[in-house]
């Protein structure tokens, strides 16, 4: 099943998800929220270097062939 979903989602000063969603579907439910769940089940993530004040924000593109 071929497709890209595209994830965004922001990690708190810990490296935890504050939050998670799909941006952009592949056009495929199973393809988007296994690329949803692979960024839930990386948590948590390193802690951010100090002097980077606050949360982070991420876009990330998943590409299945």
């Amino acid at each position: 099943m071929p497709g890209t979903a595209t994830i965004a989602f922001k990690l708190n000063a810990a490296g935890g998800i504050v939050r998670a969603n799909v941006v952009q579907g592949s056009g495929n439910r199973m393809l988007d929220r296994l690329a949803l769940r692979t960024v839930r089940r990386a948590a948590p993530f390193p802690k951010p270097p100090q002097t980077l004040d606050g949360a982070l924000d991420f876009t990330i593109a998943f590409h299945f062939d």
